[in-house]
């Protein structure tokens, strides 16, 4: 089961017991594989109740535990900003989208991610670097462009935090790959999140483009740490995410 269905489930289900406030911190653990065809209960407590702050934690079960998620809200307020501008890159409309950069990719891609991309995808994803998107490369930097066109029938700020959240588990993991082979989990290697961090800063639409711009300061042990900013069109910082990945060779 993919982790990003499980974070966003997640933030759906916190967010219904606190319809005043929008999550801005989420944290969570990948305890235990998921199963795809079967459903997952998500129970939701509530940790604390604060004139500017609501936290709540969220266990996902199959039977038993598979994930939990430490999350919290907040309402705006007014204070000091800044932030760090967004890269200098192609927008998006100039760029290729990933199915195209699939459909000219050598025969040795596993069918599995050629179907994953080039098929009933509700992501819109465009690499910034189309030559790299497939490859190795010398440098863990990965800057891409993802929208969900779906979700452009709502203005709910919950759901597209969601979305956002699903998002934030889906490329972001090639950071952690790419100095070593190409950014594509196979036979040979064993690729799963361990652990997911998540900011929110500011409102989002994820029916808009998004620039990812994420790397991997450092992978040891099996495991790497790759983060990323996430900007919208505008140029504003929308979000902030880390996580911890297991890369563990077969």
């Amino acid at each position: 089961m993919f982790g990003g269905q499980l974070l966003g489930q997640a933030v759906l289900a916190a967010s219904e017991t606190v319809p005043d406030r929008l999550i801005h911190s989420v944290h969570a653990y990948f305890l235990a594989p998921g199963v795809i065809d079967r459903p997952v209960r998500y129970q939701v407590e509530n940790g604390r109740e604060g004139r500017s702050f609501a936290h709540r934690r969220v266990t996902a079960s199959q039977d038993t535990a598979i994930f939990s998620m430490n999350c919290s809200f907040r309402s705006a307020e007014i204070g000091w900003q800044h932030q760090t501008p967004m890269p200098d890159v192609p927008p998006p409309e100039d760029l290729e989208e990933i199915t195209a950069i699939v459909a000219r990719r050598d025969p040795g891609l596993l069918d599995q991610w050629i179907s994953h991309f080039a098929g009933n995808n509700p992501i819109d994803l465009r690499p910034v670097r189309s030559d790299l998107a497939l490859e190795r490369q010398s440098t863990t930097r990965r800057q891409t462009w993802v929208r969900i066109p779906l979700l452009s029938g709502t203005d709910d700020q919950a759901i597209h935090r969601a979305g956002l959240a699903w998002l934030s588990d889906y490329w972001v993991s090639s950071a952690g790959l790419v100095l070593h082979r190409h950014p594509l989990p196979g036979p040979d290697v064993l690729l799963a999140s361990i652990d997911h961090a998540l900011w929110i800063h500011r409102p989002v639409r994820v029916d808009d483009w998004l620039l990812f711009d994420a790397d991997s300061p450092v992978a040891q042990d099996g495991t790497a740490l790759v983060r990323g900013q996430i900007y919208d069109r505008s140029g504003a910082l929308i979000a902030n995410v880390a996580q911890e990945l297991l890369q563990r060779l077969r």
